[in-house]
């Protein structure tokens, strides 16, 4: 069982490694600057808030369908929704200030976090690109809400 575990964890970071070499030597020569957000292939309930129920994995959210907040290491559910109070990033305890929140956001899209939303991977794709964190965070925070 320890070796198990041991190869799947090798794998995963040989897979981030391979996505950040992918990333620097794309095929068709085109950087990710200026992507255009792909229309969602299937409709998923959202939060308001681009980090709940992600994984945090270096520049790369991955989709978890569950209450993980990608802005702890490791897996910790959402203190919001722990607290009873409906998950939103604009209101979030982890910052402290609307500036904190504003420079975090800057952050990530300076580092060209990509993001990997269920709802957005292509039909029939185990393996693609993702899509950048600021056209994730605009359709986040830009849609009506339940």
């Amino acid at each position: 069982m320890g070796y198990q575990n041991l190869f799947f964890a090798i794998a995963v970071v040989v897979a981030i490694l391979f996505f950040f070499m992918m990333r620097t030597t794309r095929k068709d020569g085109n950087s990710s600057e200026g992507e255009t957000l792909p229309v969602p292939v299937k409709e998923k309930k959202r939060t308001k808030c681009p980090f709940y129920g992600f994984h945090r994995a270096s520049n790369v959210l991955i989709d978890q369908d569950g209450n993980q907040c990608a802005l702890e290491f490791g897996y910790t559910p959402c203190h919001m929704e722990m607290s009873g109070t409906e998950p939103d990033f604009m209101t979030c305890p982890f910052f402290y200030s609307n500036e904190g929140r504003r420079t975090f956001l800057c952050s990530c899209e300076k580092a060209k976090v990509r993001v990997f939303a269920e709802e957005f991977r292509p039909d029939g794709k185990d393996a693609w690109d993702g899509i950048p964190f600021a056209s994730w965070n605009n359709h986040v925070m830009g849609r009506e809400h339940e």
